[in-house]
Formats: structure tokens, sequence, C-alpha cells
């Protein structure tokens, strides 16, 4: 409601960028994505195999560096100018992975294998359910379960990778997954880092 109505009063524009879920924030915080670094715990939604888009904080600081160094209009019909994203949602994003690859490289950065963990599964509606019902009772997880989870049914609403991104126009780096996964897992020593 609020794009459309800047777009209909013309007196201000927008460009909004979507990246996901904070790829490092996002998986040091067991609810979330599942993996409970602490505890060497995983729960997979589903089968853990579902795709989602996700990007780390620096992608994002150099998605917006460069964006906003783009010239406001084109001089030579250059599709890279500010103009031609006005009030335009636009994408971008470090990775597109699964629960089952977060894994992978949440052992990797651990040096552990998979039957150093506990790994479960869980069908996603379900634990989105639980989250809604742990809102109601007041339990905050609630919210973060429900939240994530949504991401990760098999409808693939958080893989938007098919709508196209902007990296290679905003010339943005591959990143290295398990670089991001260490941060996380620092991350995670926080007291609110763990239990499902």
């Amino acid at each position: 409601a609020t794009r459309k109505a800047i777009s209909e009063l013309g007196k201000n524009s927008y460009i909004a960028m979507c990246t996901g879920f904070w790829y490092e924030w996002s998986l040091g915080i067991a609810p979330a994505f599942g993996i409970d670094f602490n505890n060497r715990t995983a729960t997979l939604y589903d089968e853990g195999e579902t795709q989602i888009c996700t990007t780390t904080w620096p992608q994002i600081g150099r998605a917006v560096a460069a964006l906003l160094s783009l010239p406001i209009k084109s001089e030579a019909n250059e599709a890279a100018c500010l103009e031609n994203f006005r009030n335009k949602l636009v994408y971008i994003n470090s990775f597109n992975i699964s629960q089952k690859d977060m894994l992978k490289s949440a052992l990797c950065v651990t040096g552990t294998k998979e039957s150093n963990w506990t790994i479960t599964k869980e069908p996603a509606q379900e634990r989105y359910s639980n989250g809604i019902k742990e809102i109601q009772e007041g339990k905050r997880v609630g919210f973060a379960k429900m939240m994530y989870t949504r991401v990760f049914y098999s409808d693939r609403c958080g893989d938007f990778e098919h709508k196209g991104t902007l990296n290679r126009m905003l010339d943005l780096p591959k990143e290295d997954i398990d670089e991001a996964t260490m941060v996380a897992m620092e991350r995670s020593k926080a007291a609110f880092g763990s239990s499902h």
C-alpha cells in the first residue's frame, strides 16, 4: 500500500531492495534456519531441500553502494541507471541454498560429520502452525519459527532468483558460503543462539 501511494502521488520515488533473510544473522539463531551450532542439532523442514535466497551483510552493503552509484538517467539507453528501477523492486543475493547446503557448510566449518549431530525433520507447515501457537502463548521463539519456516514451503516463495537479480549488473562478487557460515557460528555463541 505504501509503495502504491508513493507511485500514485508522484512526488517521491522508491527503489525497494529484496535480499531475503540475512544469512549470517539468521543461521546464527537456531530457531530460524534450524541449525544449532552449540548443541550440534539440525531440524530440517520437510526434507531440507527447498532452496531460498539469502544475503550476507557485506553483500547488501556492496549492493546498496553500487546501486546508489549508478547515474540517475542513462545517456545511452543503458539499463544501469536509477531511473530504470524507479518505483520497482530489485533483487540481490549471496546464495541460493537449502538447509542441507547450510548443514554441509556447518559441518565443514566445525570440522564435524553428520554422525556428530542430531538431525531431525519436521514438516514445514506443522512447524509454521506450532510457531503461531507459541506466539499466542506468549513465547517469542514462535515468531522466528513462523517467519523463517514460511520461506521453506514447497511453493518456493523464498527463492526469487527466477525474478532476476542485479548481482551481475552491480558487479557483486560470488561469496564463500563457509566464510559466511563461520560468522554465523561465532554469532551463535550468544545466549539467544540456541534452542529450537
